[in-house]
């Protein structure tokens, strides 16, 4: 009785922790995100060329700060068709949950399918994202209004205040970084 219970148990938790839609070669999900029209306006204030690391966060009137985060850092990558990208713990171990010593950058972590995807539009100079995440084992879009402030991008979660508001700034990188790279969705 006790091995059946087990059984259930383990089969239960597998059943329930899995994501079945599509993903990327790296795990991370695809799936449809209803695009919205975008005006070409948005890309005369963001720069598609560069990154944008995430510094910290505002809660409750508070600033966290995230910059060289223990779980790695996480960027914005804007292109220029009304889509972005997520690039979450960047410099971390997530299979052996460490932050990688010394880790240095490189080309390959900006590949967009490593990354969330997004979509990014604006509604009378209001300028919103959605981006696809994984929450509780389903696709789920996480929705924000962005406000740009100079080389400074404030990311307020809309449906979830307990997210807060996410401040990124402007990250310089080598340009070959990020040239050639297309999202995949």
């Amino acid at each position: 009785m006790v091995k059946f219970i087990k059984y259930i148990t383990l089969l239960t938790i597998i059943q329930s922790c899995c994501y079945k839609g599509v993903v990327t070669q790296y795990k991370q999900p695809r799936d449809i995100i209803k695009s919205k029209k975008y005006s070409n306006k948005i890309y005369q204030k963001i720069d598609t060329m560069v990154l944008y690391k995430e510094i910290g966060r505002i809660d409750n009137d508070y600033f966290y700060n995230t910059d060289n985060s223990k779980f790695g850092n996480n960027f914005l990558r804007f292109y220029g068709s009304g889509k972005f990208s997520v690039f979450n713990r960047v410099g971390y171990d997530s299979k052996n949950h460490k932050l990688l010593s010394n880790y240095k950058i490189s080309r390959e972590d900006f590949n967009p399918e490593k990354s969330q995807m997004g979509v990014i539009y604006d509604v009378e100079k209001i300028i919103y994202t959605r981006h696809l995440i994984i929450n509780q084992c389903k696709a789920d879009i996480s929705n924000a209004i962005l406000t740009i402030k100079g080389d400074s991008l404030y990311l307020k979660s809309v449906g979830h205040p307990h997210m807060g508001t996410r401040v990124y700034m402007k990250y310089n990188i080598n340009n070959t970084f990020l040239e050639g790279w297309k999202p995949d969705w």
